[in-house]
C-alpha cells in the first residue's frame, strides 16, 4: 500500500513477485540504502513510489508494466537506464525527473500517453524506440522531452555480458545477465542474489574483580561484531589477615 517502506533507513533491496500489481504511492520512497529492486509482475508503479532513492542503480524491469505514475523515479540520481514494456499505455509528468545518471530509455511498444508537462527534468538521456512503429510521431517525442536524442532499436541484437556482482551479508548479489553491443538494451535480465547468512565465530573475554566479562561474535564474511552473554564481575576474595610495620592488620585482596 501506500508509504508501506517509506524512508526504511535500512532497506537495502525490494523482491517484487509475480503476483505484484501496483506498487502504492510513496511506497518505497527516500530509503538511503536501498540500491536494488526487483518489480516482478508490477503493473502500475503509483506516485513518488521510487522517488528520492539517491542510491538506486540496479532496477529489474517488468514486462508487464502499464502505468507510470508522476514523479514515480524522481531524483534517483543513480538509476542509470530504463526499460518500458510494450505494454506501457501511461507515462505522467515528472516520472524521471532530476534521474541524472539516465543515460537511455528504451520503449519497446507502442507511443503511451505522456503528461502535459515534461517526463524528463535535468536528464541528458538517449531514447530508444522501434522506428517503424508510427505512433512515434515527432509531436509525441516532443511531449516527452526537449531536445532529447532519439535512436531506433537494433532489429538484431549483438550480446555482451554484464558484469555480476556477488552476494554478501548485507548486500544482495547480481547474476549476470545480457545486453545488446550496440543500442545498450537488457536481453537477459540479471536476477537478485539474496544475501547470505552471516557466518560468526566468538571470543570470549573474562571478567575480573572490577570489569565484566563478555563473548564477541565476529562474522567472517562481512566483518559484522557484536558482544553478548555478559559475565558479572567477580567479587573480590580476601587472604588472610597480616600484621604490617606500623602494627596494624590488614586483609590481602586476591
Amino acid at each position: 500500500g501506500s508509504d508501506a517502506f517509506y524512508r526504511c533507513p535500512e532497506l537495502c533491496y525490494f523482491i517484487g513477485g509475480e503476483k505484484l500489481e501496483n506498487i502504492g504511492s510513496y511506497a518505497l520512497s527516500s530509503c538511503p540504502k536501498l540500491e536494488t529492486v526487483h518489480l516482478g509482475g508490477t503493473k502500475k508503479i503509483g506516485i513518488g513510489a521510487l522517488a528520492n532513492n539517491h542510491n538506486l542503480c540496479n532496477v529489474i524491469w517488468s514486462e508487464s508494466l502499464a502505468v507510470v505514475r508522476e514523479n514515480s523515479f524522481e531524483n534517483c540520481k543513480k538509476l542509470p537506464y530504463a526499460i518500458l514494456p510494450a505494454t506501457l499505455t501511461d507515462v505522467e509528468n515528472g516520472a524521471f525527473g532530476g534521474c541524472t545518471e539516465l543515460k537511455s530509455i528504451y520503449f519497446l511498444g507502442d507511443a503511451p500517453i505522456f503528461g502535459e508537462t515534461r517526463v524528463l527534468r535535468d536528464v541528458d538521456a538517449i531514447a530508444y524506440y522501434t522506428e517503424t512503429n508510427t505512433t512515434w510521431t515527432s509531436d509525441v517525442k516532443d511531449v516527452f522531452a526537449d531536445g532529447l536524442e532519439w535512436r531506433p532499436l537494433c532489429q538484431i541484437h549483438t550480446a555482451q555480458n554484464m558484469t555480476s556482482f556477488e552476494s554478501n551479508c548485507d548486500k544482495v548479489g547480481l547474476s549476470g545477465g545480457e545486453t545488446c553491443e550496440e543500442c545498450g538494451i537488457v536481453i537477459t535480465p540479471q536476477s537478485i542474489v539474496e544475501p547470505k547468512e552471516h557466518q560468526y565465530t566468538h571470543k570470549t573475554s573474562a571478567a575480573d574483580c572490577t570489569v565484566a566479562g563478555f563473548t564477541t561474535y565476529t562474522c567472517q564474511i562481512c566483518g559484522l561484531s557484536y558482544n553478548d552473554m555478559l559475565i558479572s564481575a567477580v567479587k573480590h576474595k580476601r587472604g588472610e589477615w597480616k600484621s604490617n610495620e606500623n602494627n596494624k592488620v590488614r586483609s590481602e585482596e586476591r
